[in-house]
């Protein structure tokens, strides 16, 4: 369920934000901030999965990345991707701290 939600969810913020503010980012001539968007530009399934490992789930990625010139399905098969180890790894986390606790998962119905 989480490796299909969370995915869902970081596609629909992106997909509001970049209705509501565009795509500004893509327009700006010069400065630090166009030094970094080239690299998005170059690689951009590559730069969007690696933020998503390390950023996970966090809302100021989606944003920032609705406003550059990102197309969409790249953003969402890269943030699919780059959500899929660290959403089994807390998957996995959660379940080993269930049974360590006594929780007993057969009998939750899960």
């Amino acid at each position: 369920l989480a490796v299909t939600t969370a995915p869902l969810s970081v596609a629909v913020s992106f997909l509001v934000v970049r209705r509501i503010g565009g795509q500004p980012l893509k327009e700006l001539k010069d400065g630090w901030i166009k030094n970094l968007l080239a690299c998005l530009d170059e690689r951009p399934l590559v730069t969007v999965f690696v933020l998503r490992l390390l950023t996970f789930l966090a809302p100021g990625v989606n944003y920032t990345l609705a406003l550059t010139s990102v197309p969409f399905q790249t953003f969402f098969l890269a943030s699919a991707a780059g959500l899929f180890i660290p959403l089994t790894a807390v998957v996995m986390l959660i379940e080993t701290f269930m049974k360590m606790w006594g929780y007993n998962m057969d009998e939750m119905n899960v």
